[in-house]
C-alpha cells in the first residue's frame, strides 16, 4: 500500500520526573519568582507525549502543592496526554497526598488501566 511506505516515522517526547524531587524544583522556582524556570518546567511535563511520574504523592502535602497537581494533572487531561505513575498510596489515600480534584482526575483518566503491584520495599 501506498499509504504504508510514506508514514514518516514519529518519536515520542517521554518525560521522566520524581515526585519529591520535580515538586520541590517547581515549588522553589514559583516560590521564588523564578517565572522563566518555572515556565520551563511546567511545559516539559504538560506538553510531553507520555509523562512518566514516579512515587507519586510522595512530597510533602500542602494546599499550593495540591493546586500544582491538579494543573498538571487537568492539563494532560484536557489534552488526553498520557500519565503512567507509581505511587505507594491506593485509590483511597492518593486523594489526600495529592488533593481529591487531582486524584479524582488522574483516577478518571486511568480507567481500567491501574494495576496493583503488591510485595515487599526493595528499599529495605
Amino acid at each position: 500500500n501506498k499509504d504504508i511506505v510514506n508514514v514518516q516515522p514519529r518519536g515520542c517526547r517521554v518525560v521522566c520526573i520524581s515526585d519529591v524531587t520535580f515538586m520541590t524544583e517547581i515549588m522553589s522556582a514559583k516560590r521564588d519568582d523564578k517565572k522563566e524556570y518555572f515556565e520551563k518546567l511546567h511545559t516539559v511535563v504538560e506538553y510531553a507525549d507520555v509523562l512518566v511520574w514516579d512515587d507519586l504523592g510522595k512530597s510533602k502535602h500542602t494546599e499550593s502543592r495540591e493546586e500544582m497537581y491538579y494543573e498538571i494533572i487537568n492539563e494532560r487531561y484536557k489534552r488526553k496526554a498520557p500519565i503512567i505513575f507509581s505511587s505507594n498510596e491506593d485509590e483511597y489515600t492518593l486523594p489526600e497526598k495529592i488533593g481529591f480534584a487531582a486524584a479524582d482526575r488522574l483516577l478518571g483518566m486511568a480507567n481500567d488501566y491501574l494495576i496493583e503491584v503488591e510485595g515487599e520495599s526493595y528499599r529495605r
